[in-house]
Formats: structure tokens, sequence, C-alpha cells
């Protein structure tokens, strides 16, 4: 094999090379986008369960207020003598339905810290999946940066190509023949 032949071979070798590094960097990009769109898609999933729970806390909120004052004026109702006190028991049982004022305050911050913890799941949950893909996606630009500045460089290293001309000189030593 003369040093034409072992060019266009070591070129060919080269070009090979190049393009599976081309088609890597094709696919970190396909990866990347498909880890963006995932991440998007959970994030936006994740804020409408977190809206949800808001809604689901400020209901619970709402209707507690709401128990609080209408047993107020239930009591006060009868202390101020518009109820006798078998009206009251008789309003005060329909209205909390056999339970008591503390019971139905228990219920309702028992749902609300149920649904604070959920609020604080998702958001660890969330946190934690944005630290991954994060980690993940600066590990991905950091080998596709590594790799386009690698190059053709890698086998230029281990073969150089000789542009120099040897001469061949020989000496004829006078008298030795």
């Amino acid at each position: 094999m003369n040093e034409s032949d072992m060019i266009i071979t070591l070129r060919g070798i080269l070009c090979a090379q190049m393009s599976e590094m081309q088609s890597i960097s094709e696919q970190i990009r396909k990866r990347f986008a498909f880890l963006i769109n995932h991440l998007s898609g959970i994030l936006s999933i994740k804020n409408q369960k977190l809206a949800e729970l808001k809604k689901r806390i400020d209901l619970c909120k709402k209707h507690k207020r709401e128990l609080i004052s209408n047993v107020e004026l239930i009591d006060w109702e009868h202390k101020e003598r518009y109820i006798n006190a078998l009206e009251h028991k008789i309003a005060l049982d329909s209205y909390l339905q056999g339970k008591s004022l503390e019971d139905w305050i228990k219920v309702y911050d028992d749902h609300i810290g149920h649904y604070n913890d959920k609020i604080i799941g998702h958001k660890s949950f969330i946190s934690g999946r944005v630290c991954v893909i994060g980690f993940i996606f600066l590990m991905l630009i950091t080998i596709g940066i590594f790799l386009s500045l690698l190059g053709p460089t890698t086998t230029g290293f281990a073969v150089k190509e000789i542009n120099e001309t040897i001469y061949n000189i020989t000496f004829l030593i006078i008298g030795s023949l």
C-alpha cells in the first residue's frame, strides 16, 4: 500500500468518524428536545395539580369560616333570646349533623394539613426532577461541546503526512575501488 492509498484510506476513516460524530450529536439534540418536552409536560400537569390543591385548601378554609360564623349566629340568637334552648339545640344538631363544632374544625384542619402535605410533596418532586434533568442537560451539553471540539484531531495525531522530500545521497569514496 503506497502513501496515496494510505491517505485516501485515512481520509475515508476520518469522514466516517465525522459522520458518526454528527449522528451522535444529532441523537444528543433529539434526546435533549425530548427531555425538555417531557419536563414541560410534567411541570404543567404538576402546576395544574398544585392549583387544584390550593383551590381545595381555600374551599376548606371558606367552609370552616362559614361553619364557625353560622354556629356563632345560632349561639347569638339563643343569647339574645330569639330562639329558646330547645330550638338552639335542634338548630345546632341539624346544622352540625350530630358532631360538635370542634370535631368539624378538626376535620377541616386535617383536610387542609393533608392538602398542604401533598403540595410540599409535589414541590419537592418537581425540584428533584428539575435537578436531575438539569444535570442530564448539563452533561449532554458538556459531551456535545467536547465532541465538537475534539473533531478530526483524534486521528490527526496518530497519522502525520510527511511533505518533505528526502534526497538519496550516495558518497563515492575515491580510491576505494
